[in-house]
């Protein structure tokens, strides 16, 4: 593999992605590999700059959340990367279902089979069996990036904001009130918020189990494409109910982003407008803990966790499978439980009232992020599934 590696950029909320994509061409450049970003939200961006990166040799191409999955070219991109057969490397960072609409695109011509998708929970393994046969699908979890300029990190003493909380707030709807399956909805609505990090996806399984329904692939995949407004009311209700838990106990709580003013508990937090992905990372840089909230992963991963570790912060996230599995709990991390959520102010405050411990969870955290958890380590495992592939295609020809 002595190609270059094309990576696609597009767009995303905060310009996440485009920096996720800017971190891994560096990442792969530290490996020694020569990147091209392609950025399809350029203007400039047309035919001849894909004939252009195309006329050397490529060993792969690559985009986050499916961009560059046609190329930008439409159907003609997705059959010229199956008729040439570079392999293209989707990398996930959303639930699948989210972007049923790019996989229904990519079906109408046929899945090709030198398309390899990756996901960041393992979970979302089984809901890729839906949306067409993937030539290798496997779980790769977000990384961590750090704050532009970092030097040796700020102790606790140093850093001037307690808690640091991100995230867009929608005040829960329930937008499927006149849906054909709107009793179903709800029965998935209520399961997932009587439980403990269950996924919209397992959720819908077990209801249909309760109740004895066996569907075809298609009508499955037709409930599918409605049930992700479950799970964004979901998220706004747990977080609309944290927020709040934490407000009454007077937690200050230095809160960025859209759509808090519709959230009255806020009015005693430190409340901001919404920052991008780099400034997101500076203000991290300065905070003791950095709170988290995944409930839509069971077992996988949210940079958000990985950044706060890297910029040497603690990260205090709700618990998964995939936390467990990575981190020693009071140690290198520090998880709640989001269906006994009265019990964070508590576990909060007791951080915060002895920095030496927070200190040292902070220091051991960014220790084992560093080690395992930054785009130089993905893009190593990824050119190691590029590798696999190959291999395995090889055989079948």
């Amino acid at each position: 593999m002595n190609g270059r590696i094309l990576l696609f950029k597009g767009t995303s909320q905060y310009d996440v992605l485009r920096h996720f994509t800017d971190d891994l061409g560096a990442a792969f450049r530290a490996l020694g590999r020569e990147v091209l970003i392609l950025d399809l939200a350029s203007n400039k961006y047309n035919v001849q700059v894909v004939q252009d990166a195309f006329s050397k040799e490529c060993d792969f191409v690559c985009g986050y959340n499916l961009n560059g999955h046609d190329l930008g070219l439409g159907h003609e991109g997705i059959k010229f990367l199956r008729d040439i057969g570079i392999p293209y490397i989707g990398i996930l960072v959303d639930s699948p279902l989210y972007l049923f609409l790019k996989f229904r695109d990519i079906s109408t011509i046929g899945m090709p089979d030198n398309f390899l998708i990756t996901c960041i929970d393992k979970n979302h393994l089984e809901i890729l069996e839906h949306y067409g046969k993937v030539g290798l699908s496997t779980f790769l979890p977000h990384a961590g990036s750090y704050a532009q300029g970092i030097g040796e990190c700020k102790d606790m003493v140093s850093r001037s904001k307690d808690v640091f909380f991100c995230g867009t707030y929608s005040k829960p709807n329930i937008s499927w009130t006149q849906h054909p399956l709107s009793s179903l909805l709800n029965d998935v609505a209520e399961m997932m918020l009587g439980a403990e990090n269950i996924q919209v996806y397992d959720a819908l399984q077990q209801v249909l189990r309760m109740k004895n329904y066996v569907l075809s692939p298609e009508f499955f995949r037709q409930i599918l494409d409605v049930v992700v407004h479950v799970d964004i009311y979901v998220r706004n209700v747990w977080r609309a109910r944290m927020l709040t838990e934490l407000a009454n106990a007077g937690i200050k709580v230095s809160l960025y982003g859209n759509g808090w003013d519709q959230l009255p508990c806020t009015k005693s937090f430190d409340v901001h407008k919404s920052v991008d992905f780099v400034e997101c990372l500076q203000i991290m840089e300065d905070a003791k803990i950095v709170l988290n909230f995944t409930s839509f992963f069971s077992h996988g991963s949210h940079e958000r966790v990985f950044s706060a570790m890297l910029n040497g912060a603690v990260a205090l996230t709700d618990t998964n499978g995939y936390w467990k599995e990575q981190f020693v709990e009071d140690k290198e991390i520090v998880t709640y439980s989001i269906i006994q959520q009265n019990e964070l102010p508590e576990k909060i405050n007791t951080l915060l009232s002895d920095l030496p411990r927070l200190d040292a969870i902070a220091q051991a955290g960014q220790k084992k992020a560093e080690q395992f958890h930054t785009w130089e380590v993905r893009a190593q495992e990824i050119i190691k599934l590029v590798q696999m592939m190959d291999g395995i295609r090889s055989i079948k020809a």
